[in-house]
């Protein structure tokens, strides 16, 4: 059993992509193509795709992640799943920020340092 949740969790991107072409249906290349939109569709798909990777599997850029920081890419691959203009920039920043400090987290550690 524990097999298959892990298995599950892991999996549960590929279930929550298609939906992103609901909302997203430039990213098809077909209906109402606009480049700004693809662009957009696009970060709004890497974006999560990436932060529920980190969240779910616990590993990211700067090695194993903390309970703290799965919690933290969860939150934001859930809010960029959802589309409001209001909040993309804002959780766009997030994850940025969040792939900044894991990173300096990575060679901090690489050097000895804490941080």
């Amino acid at each position: 059993m524990k097999i298959a949740i892990v298995s599950m969790r892991l999996t549960l991107i590929g279930f929550i992509v298609p939906f992103v072409f609901v909302y997203n249906p430039s990213l098809l290349l077909v209906i109402g193509f606009e480049p700004t939109d693809f662009a957009i569709g696009l970060l709004r798909l890497i974006g999560p795709v990436w932060a529920l990777g980190v969240g779910f599997a616990g590993y990211g850029f700067g090695g194993p992640a903390t309970t703290v920081w799965r919690g933290l890419h969860l939150t934001a691959a859930l809010l960029l799943l959802f589309e409001n203009p209001g909040l993309d920039l804002a959780d766009l920043v997030l994850l940025a920020a969040l792939t900044v400090l894991t990173l300096r987290r990575r060679t901090a550690t690489l050097r000895g340092e804490t941080l």
